[in-house]
């Protein structure tokens, strides 16, 4: 199950592609990428950091925009303080909050991102796509109240330590009407297929109403071992429900001058919007509230071509268990027939150790040789290549290499037999270990 689960996830990501932009003349109802970035260009001219007259003025270029679409807005600012272990984050933050009242709302859905960008990067990308992704979606949802309420949060110090949307969950959130569903806008790269990193609720019950989805549940294991924070990580431990969208394809050009109009791939932004614009037509009418006895499903998901591949974790848990409780049975057997030996079998897990430890030193020393070599591929924020495919190749090649020198060398000391019962025990004994710490990771 394990190895179907697997192949499943080398499937979908085979699958994987981007939406046509759709032109400014498309109808009125649909998501147009030329649109939306015509919307937000005006606020995406230059580096927008906290406290800059350039986020000043984008800051009220969104206001007028939104307020022309019929919503009430209105700007909250003071200090924000954000606490990381013994460390903190502080300053002055000025969050734009848009509200249109549900006619008879069970909860409220928030459309989220972020206003600020680093110094020196236009942040056409981080986060102006989630600016555009979401002035286009209200316009296309019309002028007319859903039954939900509809909250446009556009905060500010995202990229000083999560500011806005920890001032907001501070004061001016409670007045929302629970649950409240957020729809986070990100953004690590310029290009690819929008995914949905991380989820919280019941999100698996509505991640259907997606056009072709991405979700990988070890996406939001990994965000728990590697400290990479999005406003997602606050209003999740603020007890909202909802989802945190990205683009990570690209991501040379993240936090540098090259996140501009002229690298944000149009296909990506009409992807990106399509989805959004689906999902909150969906929770604008659902009965939020009914989600709560599905909220505590934490089944794990994956995506295949024809969509979104869901188990449930104690399931992934037992099979990883029984993985190698079923090597070990055949290897029972084989040697009771006299086909292997234990050391035999040994021999080639600690033959498959080897091979996965060359592969990964090898991986690494191509890549510190190539980057010491040619500092000019790669960005100077993030260190990602600007070509990642050919690095890619090459770390297959590698790879490949490893295992057939790992394979010769080991069949001229034991069987295959041996060989193949040894690496499948290593390698189901390390996908248990991983099922039992995080289902999402197994």
């Amino acid at each position: 199950m394990l190895l179907v689960l697997l192949a499943t996830i080398v499937a979908g990501g085979a699958s994987r592609g981007t939406t046509a932009p759709v032109g400014a003349g498309a109808a009125t109802d649909v998501f147009s990428a030329e649109r939306a970035s015509q919307a937000a260009a005006p606020a995406l001219v230059e580096p927008r950091p906290v406290g800059s007259a350039a986020n000043d003025r984008a800051h009220e270029e969104l206001a007028t925009q939104l307020e022309a679409l019929g919503f009430e807005t209105r700007t909250q600012g003071g200090i924000s303080v954000r606490e990381y272990g013994e460390e903190a984050a502080s300053g002055f933050v000025r969050n734009l909050i848009a509200t249109r009242e549900g006619t008879d709302p069970t909860g409220t859905i928030v459309l989220a991102t972020h206003i600020d960008s680093v110094p020196g990067a236009p942040g056409v990308a981080d986060a102006g796509v989630g600016l555009a992704v979401i002035l286009e979606t209200v316009r296309a949802l019309g002028p007319e109240a859903a039954r939900n309420d509809l909250v446009v949060l556009l905060v500010d110090g995202e990229e000083r330590g999560l500011l806005g949307a920890e001032a907001y969950l501070a004061d001016g959130a409670e007045s929302l009407a629970e649950p409240v569903v957020v729809l986070n806008h990100e953004a690590r790269g310029v290009s690819g297929r929008p995914m949905v990193t991380r989820a919280s609720g019941p999100m698996h019950a509505v991640i259907g109403s997606l056009p072709r989805p991405e979700f990988e549940s070890f996406t939001d294991a990994l965000f728990a071992i590697i400290p990479n924070d999005t406003d997602f990580t606050a209003y999740r431990e603020g007890g909202w429900w909802g989802m945190d969208m990205a683009i990570i394809d690209g991501a040379w050009a993240y936090h540098s001058p090259q996140d501009d109009h002229d690298h944000l791939d149009p296909g990506t932004l009409q992807h990106y919007g399509e989805m959004t614009l689906a999902l909150t037509r969906d929770l604008a009418q659902r009965d939020l509230a009914a989600l709560e006895e599905r909220a505590q499903e934490q089944p794990v998901q994956t995506t295949a071509p024809w969509g979104i591949v869901a188990v449930p974790p104690l399931l992934v848990t037992v099979l990883g268990l029984l993985a190698p409780l079923a090597v070990l049975a055949a290897v029972w057997v084989v040697r009771r027939r006299g086909i292997v030996s234990l050391r035999g079998v040994l021999g080639g897990a600690a033959t498959a150790l080897l091979v996965l430890a060359g592969a990964v030193m090898g991986a690494y020393t191509l890549w510190s040789l190539t980057a010491g070599a040619t500092p000019s591929m790669l960005s100077q924020t993030t260190r990602e290549p600007l070509r990642a495919e050919l690095f890619l190749a090459a770390e297959l090649m590698l790879a490949a290499a490893a295992v057939t020198a790992g394979w010769v060398l080991a069949r001229l000391l034991i069987s295959r037999s041996a060989l193949l019962l040894g690496s499948s025990l290593l390698v189901t004994t390390l996908l248990a270990v991983l099922a039992v710490y995080s289902p999402a990771l197994g």
